[in-house]
């Protein structure tokens, strides 16, 4: 892992995302896909596993099940799938799980991760 991503939700929380060759291992176990097969064609299961992978720094028990809640607050507050699918892609390139466009640099999180944002199990 290089750099954590913090994911912005719609409702206003802020997800400090960080993946390691341990969370890919959790994604393919999650959606019964393999990680590079399933970014290609990105499904809710992939939305919800990837977002739960890597939030597990912060919680080991997170599940994809968890990860729902999260995006289901997202869509509430206005949000839309495609904007968690491409802050998810920046978060594989921070991690150096995805390959960076030539134009694109690292950038530093200007916001803090919300505390305390993650569901009851």
């Amino acid at each position: 892992m290089r750099e954590p991503y913090l994911m912005k939700l719609a409702n206003g929380t802020n997800l400090e995302l960080r993946y390691t060759f341990k969370s890919l291992r959790f994604i393919e176990k999650a959606t019964g896909s393999k990680f590079f097969v399933s970014i290609g064609q990105v499904g809710v299961d992939f939305l919800a596993a990837s977002i739960a992978a890597g939030l597990q720094h912060k919680d080991a028990k997170m599940s994809a099940e968890r990860a729902e809640n999260l995006i289901e607050a997202h869509l509430a507050a206005g949000g839309e799938l495609p904007a968690v699918a491409d802050q998810l892609v920046e978060a594989f390139k921070a991690a150096g799980i995805l390959k960076r466009g030539e134009d694109e640099e690292a950038s530093e999180p200007t916001e803090r991760p919300t505390p305390a944002l993650l569901p009851e199990p």
